[in-house]
């Protein structure tokens, strides 16, 4: 099941959808694109695999984004560009395994990011150095490999260390060592050199 791209056309005063637990499973990337006044989406419990390009461009005013429990796998490259008033997003309880580096590109406004029981093993560098207003990050039940995720988490604690809050997750070293990624600074990871 697909929400018709025509479906909320009329809606132009529309502020909230919630469309959770209606077996959804894609969305049309020109959904929402007359209803500029949107300020919250919820989706949650739906089977939504992937996040099409332009989905969100239109909704600048849209404050929190819920696609939890859903079957996205991958937040591809600028998926949430224009929502620069966007203040909280969670996309816990899905199948991420990718985070495209730019993916939060335009999300200064994000306070809250909520990627808890995904499949993340990795994070690129620069993945969160668009948000410079969050406060609250959640990491918890994903398979992060410390040496894969040092570097983003090192950059956003030091950039943002007077506002981050909340840091949560654990990251693993090998099958029998597991650390805390609130002290992934204290990590040594082994020098990679390229041939």
């Amino acid at each position: 099941m697909e929400i018709p791209s025509d479906a909320f056309q009329r809606l132009e005063n529309l502020t909230f959808v919630t469309a959770s637990n209606n077996k959804i499973q894609s969305l049309n990337a020109h959904t929402f694109q007359h209803n500029k006044k949107l300020t919250s989406i919820d989706l949650k419990n739906n089977e939504i695999s992937a996040i099409p390009q332009h989905t969100f461009d239109s909704l600048t005013n849209l404050v929190s984004l819920n696609l939890r429990f859903n079957k996205i796998t991958e937040l591809p490259s600028l998926a949430f560009k224009n929502l620069h008033n966007l203040r909280t997003l969670i996309l816990f309880n899905n199948a991420i395994t990718r985070i495209a580096p730019d993916a939060f590109e335009g999300l200064g406004g994000l306070t809250n990011l909520y990627l808890m029981n995904n499949n993340i093993h990795t994070l690129s560098a620069d993945v969160f150095s668009s948000l410079t207003n969050l406060r609250e990050l959640y990491l918890d039940g994903n398979p992060l490999q410390c040496c894969e995720v040092q570097e983003a988490l090192e950059q956003l604690t030091t950039e943002r260390a007077n506002q981050l809050k909340v840091l949560r997750g654990t990251c693993s070293l090998g099958p029998d060592h597991v650390m805390d990624i609130s002290e992934i600074h204290s990590l040594v990871c082994p020098m990679v050199v390229s041939a």
